[in-house]
């Protein structure tokens, strides 16, 4: 099984366990006290909840305030498997993560279009999977490299992205649909962005996910901090071709979900 699979079964299992835990958790909620708050104005209306080295921070309108709990262990379980998935050590230092209603908010108050990352501030809003901004988070911790092939990039963002969906299957539903993108053109694609389009980031997420199947976690951080052109970079860690390296990626996955 590859990597995706494994991780998918531990949130799975995860989630179960966290359905019976909910009606429970009510003694473990701590708020934390106006004192305590992030010093910002932007925020002093705001409610905070702590969990470990968490801390979430809300509107006092926020829809979803009666689930920060099952918000905040979510995130736990995130920065775990990311964590897992990177080989790094689970950062213990106190992470802020800003839940806003809507995009709208979220533009408005910080001027961003998408969630995104500031120090040890996460910044997610409605309507985005949650998953994407932990990495962001975290993969300052495993490389201080700025990518060349940006597609790996959105790829690592991609693949634990806490969707729920099956990348490699996905990828073949692609190549069915004569959508999919050949790994040459994937790699120098400058439309790829995982907050605006899934084809390009869902077939990156597969081919992330092979590599570190296939050949570790150190040869996609080569391949990520490489700053030759991506065929060269490929002739250089795995000494084959690009087209060689797609051939073994699709025949891996296609193996994997049944479809070789």
């Amino acid at each position: 099984m590859l990597v995706f699979f494994r991780k998918s079964i531990v949130l799975a299992l995860f989630f179960a366990v966290l359905l019976i835990m909910i009606g429970c958790s009510e003694s473990e909620k701590k708020e934390v006290e106006s004192s305590d708050k992030i010093a910002d104005i932007k925020y002093k209306d705001w409610k905070s909840y702590s969990y470990n080295n968490l801390v979430l921070h809300y509107p006092q309108d926020y829809p979803l305030s009666d689930s920060i709990y099952s918000f905040a262990t979510k995130y736990q379980t995130t920065i775990r498997n990311d964590c897992q998935f990177l080989r790094i050590q689970i950062p213990s230092d106190t992470v802020n993560i800003f839940l806003y209603n809507s995009i709208y908010q979220g533009k408005e108050m910080t001027g961003e279009i998408f969630p995104f990352v500031e120090g040890d501030r996460i910044h997610y809003w409605t309507g985005f999977e949650f998953g994407p901004t932990v990495m962001m988070y975290l993969i300052k911790d495993w490389s201080t490299y700025e990518t060349k092939h940006e597609f790996i990039y959105h790829g690592i963002l991609r693949v634990l992205d806490a969707s729920g969906r099956n990348y490699h299957k996905i990828t073949f539903d692609y190549i069915d649909s004569n959508k999919f993108i050949p790994l040459h053109q994937l790699a120098e694609d400058k439309k790829i962005d995982v907050n605006l389009e899934l084809n390009r980031s869902g077939e990156a997420a597969s081919f992330v996910d092979f590599i570190v199947y296939r050949y570790g976690i150190d040869a996609l951080k080569a391949l990520y901090e490489s700053q030759m052109p991506f065929d060269s970079t490929v002739s250089g860690i795995f000494k084959m071709s690009v087209d060689s390296l797609e051939s073994e990626w699709l025949d891996v996955i296609g193996k994997a979900i049944g479809k070789r």
